[in-house]
């Protein structure tokens, strides 16, 4: 007990307290010496004996000691560094290791080492976490059930286990991602920070894509990398809500976030619109944010702004249909995910209830011909992935995993609609209207590809590169939900800058 004691005091909290930030003035006092002292360590040690490997345990090292100082600036570290940190660990399997599976696991612990320190380990009461915690644990319920009526006439690789437990790793880690957003984001200083780091990196991505002599910068970018998919819907999201909702906004954010939501905007409609995943899940996330924003304060204007955009929608559909290939893309990339939707279905028909288990379909795929391109090409042993989330988890989870995939959403969906009356005017609004915006998008590219629970063989650890970012954010509106309606705190004094 005299050790926590000693944590509890360290952290800065007082017997009785929840809530009260860990970097206290005494910390932050403290925070100079200790960076000065590692960094001194850090410049013996690799002079004695220079590696990469050290240099990285050492300043994962480091990062700890601040991350317990204060948990929330892994918030922040998740905003900016889980799609920029060029980070990939190859497992000796199909599947490689990327940067969030190392900050998750990194902040959560932060947070617990905080919250046992404090004496306050316990998660806020809110709808979304009991259909979370089920969902994941019915993956591995699924895990246990798929590989116990594992069909014996399908071929079973030697490192299939160890790519099962990547893929329910994915959810798990999805899972953490968002339950601790909801922890660490009650103080909204940090939730600001966060949004402020996650739309300025984002504007460095946008000008990559814009100024392709910038797409390489220290021999990556991530200009360079395939699975954004997410990075789009929340930059569109996320500036949208500030830029409708937050009367706060300083000079420079007023000017800066719509020049970064136009070139977004150039680059999923122009520079990529044969991207359907990017420039349609963007899309709805900018409708979705007007609607909201409209909506809460004039409904007659709501429905005018809905059926102008069905009417615009409607109108030049014919020029959008040929923009982003026309026949040809749907004869070949359309009726391609037709039939591998077709596909899947029939792999889980004997399994309907729990599915076939995490990431096993592919292997019951690789028994069987597929046709794809409307029957002009004939593939045996196909590398089979739905692209389709929903299609995914029900095969990997059956009806109870995509049940309660769904509560899950259901959850967040009401909770953001619950929120939206609580705050008027400030960052929180833009907030919540950002975060309700990015789940619509959200659930759109779902509908395209596994982007938001990456499918380990197809979009894989590598999209959780974005994909973290998109649960974050979610996570958030459950810290809002736990602030007091007549709450005032002193972030939101501060103008919100970016």
């Amino acid at each position: 007990m005299g050790f926590w004691r000693w944590v509890s005091r360290s952290l800065g909290a007082s017997r009785g307290t929840t809530r009260e930030p860990a970097l206290t003035l005494r910390n932050r006092a403290l925070l100079p010496g200790v960076l000065v002292a590692a960094t001194l360590l850090l410049a013996a040690l690799l002079g004695a004996r220079s590696s990469l490997l050290y240099a990285m345990l050492l300043a994962g090292g480091l990062a700890m000691v601040v991350l317990v100082m204060e948990p929330a600036l892994g918030l922040v570290a998740l905003g900016a560094l889980s799609f920029t940190l060029p980070l990939e660990l190859g497992t000796g399997s199909d599947v490689s290791l990327t940067a969030p599976v190392l900050l998750i696991p990194a902040v959560a612990g932060a947070w617990l080492l905080s919250a046992l320190g404090k004496r306050s380990l316990r998660l806020a009461p809110a709808p979304t976490t009991l259909p979370l915690l089920l969902f994941v644990g019915s993956s591995f319920l699924s895990l246990a059930a798929g590989n116990s009526y594992w069909n014996p006439l399908v071929p079973r690789p030697s490192n299939l286990l160890l790519v099962q437990l990547g893929q329910c790793a994915i959810f798990a880690l999805s899972a953490v991602a968002f339950i601790v957003a909801g922890e660490l984001g009650q103080d909204r200083r940090w939730l600001r920070w966060a949004t402020m780091a996650f739309l300025a990196v984002s504007g460095i991505v946008v000008v990559q894509y814009l100024v392709p002599a910038l797409w390489s910068v220290a021999g990556w970018s991530v200009a360079g990398q395939a699975n954004t998919a997410m990075l789009w819907t929340w930059l569109a999201a996320m500036a949208m809500g500030q830029v409708l909702c937050n009367r706060r906004l300083s000079a420079a954010a007023k000017l800066g976030l719509p020049v970064l939501l136009a070139g977004a905007a150039y680059v999923v409609w122009v520079t990529q619109r044969e991207w359907a995943s990017g420039w349609m899940s963007f899309t709805m996330a900018v409708a979705m944010a007007l609607l909201l924003r409209y909506s809460r304060r004039n409904r007659v204007a709501a429905l005018a702004i809905g059926a102008a955009l069905l009417l615009v929608g409607i109108l030049i559909f014919p020029h959008i249909f040929e923009y982003a290939g026309g026949q040809s893309e749907l004869d070949t990339s359309w009726a391609g995910r037709l039939l591998l939707y077709q596909r899947t279905l029939e792999l889980v028909r004997a399994h309907p209830i729990l599915g076939l288990g995490p990431a096993s379909y592919r292997h019951y795929g690789f028994t069987q011909w597929l046709s794809l391109g409307l029957g002009r090409a004939l593939y045996l042993q196909p590398l089979v992935s739905s692209h389709n989330n929903y299609i995914d988890i029900y095969a990997q989870m059956g009806l109870v995993g995509l049940a309660l995939f769904l509560w899950f959403l259901l959850e967040v969906a009401r909770l953001g609609w619950q929120l939206l009356v609580r705050f008027q005017g400030d960052f929180a609004e833009g907030y919540v209207v950002g975060a309700l915006s990015g789940l619509a998008g959200t659930v759109v590219a779902m509908m395209l590809v596994d982007w938001f629970l990456p499918f380990v063989y197809n979009v894989g650890f590598g999209g959780l590169r974005t994909s973290i970012v998109a649960w974050m954010f979610l996570g958030g509106l459950v810290a809002l939900q736990q602030v007091r309606p007549s709450a005032t705190p002193q972030e939101e004094h501060v103008h919100l800058a970016a």
